[in-house]
């Protein structure tokens, strides 16, 4: 409202899934699958390792393994703009959190990186083994929330999701909604409908994230920008 109070265009480009940590519970039927996934996962012998950094040469040469293997799925490709990509000094240096098979297999990793918005968590890379269980994902989710709380964070953000607006279309605005239509094209390249599935079983709440620019008519030199990137 204060930049478009000052002759400024804001629109609407995805919203930002941001976990409250003080009162996330699988408490209740919502939650039953996320439950059953890691009950499984504790009969199965199946745990969570956290490692602080520096990480070993060992621990990078594993989780490398997982990283090439991930890569190798249709569809997975290093994006290196929207997210980060695996590099050893990179991965060295950040927290990562590791899910093992009952035999120490390293099976799936996501990595914590820094978060700008204060008592807020946040992650890069999400990634696992072509043979990973199904949930590995979750299971690295649901203890990073673990985590967070041990840690004192009140919030975890999950990532935006571009071009997606869970709100029903009445209240949006007829410059979101156009901005919604034209960018259809964009949403199936970053699979927004399946991302915001995905993370809203963790119940977040949807905070908008917009674009803000002097006059439409500079969204050509945006999109140009970002092509560059």
């Amino acid at each position: 409202d204060i930049y478009r109070g000052r002759g400024f265009t804001a629109m609407m480009i995805g919203r930002d899934a941001i976990v409250p940590l003080d009162t996330f519970s699988l408490s209740g039927k919502s939650m039953g699958s996320l439950r059953s996934t890691r009950n499984r996962a504790e009969r199965e012998g199946r745990h969570v390792e956290h490692v602080e950094p520096p990480l070993s040469d060992a621990l990078i040469a594993e989780l490398k393994g997982v990283s090439d293997e991930w890569l190798t799925l249709e569809g997975r490709r290093e994006r290196t703009f929207t997210l980060g990509q695996f590099e050893h000094d990179y991965i060295r240096e950040s927290p990562v959190l590791v899910l093992r098979s009952a035999e120490g297999r390293a099976e799936a990793f996501i990595n914590l990186i820094p978060d700008g918005a204060r008592g807020e968590m946040t992650f890069d890379l999400m990634r696992h083994r072509a043979d990973a269980p199904n949930g590995a994902m979750d299971l690295l989710m649901l203890a990073m929330i673990d985590l967070g709380k041990e840690q004192g964070y009140s919030t975890l953000s999950l990532g935006m999701v571009p071009f997606v607006n869970p709100e029903p279309e009445e209240t949006t605005s007829r410059a979101d909604r156009a901005i919604g239509q034209l960018a259809k094209p964009m949403s199936r390249f970053f699979a927004s409908e399946s991302l915001f599935a995905y993370k809203n079983k963790f119940r977040p709440n949807w905070e908008p994230r917009f674009l803000v620019v002097r006059s439409v008519t500079h969204l050509p030199r945006v999109a140009l920008a970002l092509t560059c990137l």
